[in-house]
């Protein structure tokens, strides 16, 4: 059986490269949704330092400061290190996950050369003949291939962006016929960065787990069981009217923990901290990677992590390009808040649901900020939204 988008599918690059110059009406998002003035990352800076994120390996960064961005900056090698260096990674990891959802991550072992490899090998499969990229066109269930809406819902207000979605893990998963095989390099160079990741994502779930002093036999690994990866390439042509869009609506990830890289050169990733009303632009930083806690990791939790609310902005000159890896429970795993984190006659915050049936309903339904953790939070419980 095929499965169809509800209309026909306008590839946005194309569409950049047609010289239009107005937006088409289902890009333009509603007043209240538009990009507006919002706070720099520095405008956040002194809750960072309250809280006591350290700065001190920042400085082979020129330009950057923890001071001047006001996010949290995590060094794996502290993580590695052992002792007390370890010990203070683990407490700032525990806070950035409180208080952010999300953190930036430097010395995580890939070298700047080694991602520039990874963003030229996506970037060049995005300038291929369009006749060429639509072989690996995708449908709204697997997603795997190269795509343009998220959400089957017709009407849908869209994103002003493309994106190639691949699935990783488990390896049977995969449909290597949506594996390009121009750039030539495509599969080898992608195979290998997600290997990385994935050994990555092991050492972060770790570490996130003894954080919440979780048992050995209750930890976020144990709690995932056979882990789903998923790569998501993601391109933001030049956009007309940059003020009227977005390159990705609001949401939270539906997964477990997203490692993003971002483009080395173009900015445009906001968040929006748990404790905040107003949108943080995300600076770039020299070879870090992003990590951002996911739905499930909220669930599991029961709450104490928070998932981060994101978006993408747009700009009229250049395309950005970034790529994210999400590391996920099992499909068929159930996912509810770990009964060591429940404190002691109080009800779990979120309701039991399998990822697939999670990330189905996203899929349908489309992003709608944290809309949908908020929707699966237990109603006996008076916490949960206040968490979310």
């Amino acid at each position: 059986m095929e499965f169809l988008w509800p209309e026909p599918v306008q590839r946005v690059q194309h569409l950049a490269e047609s010289g239009l110059k107005c937006v088409p009406a289902q890009y333009v998002r509603p007043a209240a949704d538009r990009p507006h003035l919002m706070i720099d990352a520095s405008g956040a800076a002194h809750a960072a330092r309250r809280e006591g994120f350290q700065t001190q390996r920042l400085s082979s960064y020129e330009g950057t400061s923890l001071e001047s961005i006001g996010v949290p900056v995590l060094d794996l090698a502290d993580w590695m290190s052992g002792g007390e260096r370890s010990m203070a990674f683990l407490r700032q990891l525990k806070r950035a996950c409180e208080e952010w959802g999300f953190l930036q991550l430097i010395n995580h072992g890939m070298s700047e050369a080694e991602l520039d490899r990874v963003r030229e090998a996506a970037r060049g499969f995005f300038h291929l003949p369009i006749q060429e990229k639509q072989a690996y066109a995708n449908d709204p269930v697997s997603y795997q291939g190269y795509g343009s809406r998220l959400g089957s819902t017709k009407g849908a207000i869209l994103d002003w962006g493309d994106y190639f979605f691949l699935n990783i893990l488990p390896v049977a998963s995969r449909d290597m016929t949506k594996w390009p095989t121009n750039p030539h390099s495509w599969r080898s160079v992608m195979e290998d960065y997600c290997k990385k990741i994935a050994e990555l994502s092991r050492k972060l779930l770790e570490a996130l787990s003894i954080s919440l002093d979780l048992t050995a036999a209750s930890t976020l690994q144990e709690a995932f069981g056979e882990v789903d990866m998923g790569l998501r390439i993601n391109f933001y042509p030049p956009c007309p009217q940059p003020e009227l869009t977005l390159g990705l609506s609001s949401h939270s990830d539906p997964g477990g923990i997203a490692l993003l890289l971002q483009d080395p050169k173009v900015g445009g990733l906001q968040v929006k901290p748990p404790s905040s009303l107003e949108w943080i632009n995300v600076p770039v930083i020299p070879g870090a990677l992003l990590v951002n806690i996911g739905d499930q990791v909220q669930i599991l939790t029961n709450g104490r992590y928070k998932s981060v609310e994101h978006r993408v902005v747009t700009n009229n000159n250049c395309e950005r390009l970034s790529l994210v890896c999400f590391i996920n429970p099992g499909n068929n795993t159930v996912v509810s808040p770990l009964p060591e984190l429940v404190p002691r006659n109080e009800l779990p915050a979120y309701n039991a649901m399998t990822f697939k049936q999670y990330r189905s309903f996203i899929r349908r339904m489309g992003t709608n900020g944290k809309g949908h953790i908020n929707s699966i939070a237990s109603p006996t419980s008076l916490t949960p939204k206040s968490q979310a």
